[in-house]
């Protein structure tokens, strides 16, 4: 059971990693609501440096909450799995505020 914990927790933090890399890069369409909800014409007049930044940063976080899940199946230290939900906290606080800040713009 710890080593499919291991597994899980360590591909979810590597495919996070990649998702962050590839936003900050720029590569592929951003994956934000703003963008994926909005139609081809709207698509074409957004900024998008914006929203890859903004996923770049949730996916960051979240690369670094399983990161440290990963850490915590591993050494089972009682701290990390708080990092873990004070992680949780921040990318979900950070989502929204920065989803709300692009709508009142």
């Amino acid at each position: 059971m710890k080593a499919f914990g291991l597994l899980l927790s360590g591909g979810f933090a590597l495919l996070f990693a990649a998702l962050a890399a590839l936003q900050l890069l720029h590569k592929g369409p951003p994956l934000n609501n703003s963008y994926l909800f909005a139609g081809p014409r709207q698509r074409r007049e957004m900024d998008l440096r914006p929203l890859y930044r903004q996923s770049a940063a949730v996916f960051s976080l979240l690369a670094l909450l399983f990161l440290c899940l990963l850490l915590w199946v591993t050494t089972g230290r009682p701290a990390l799995i708080a990092a873990v939900w004070l992680l949780a906290g921040a990318a979900a606080v950070f989502a929204v505020w920065s989803s709300v800040r692009e709508v009142l713009k």
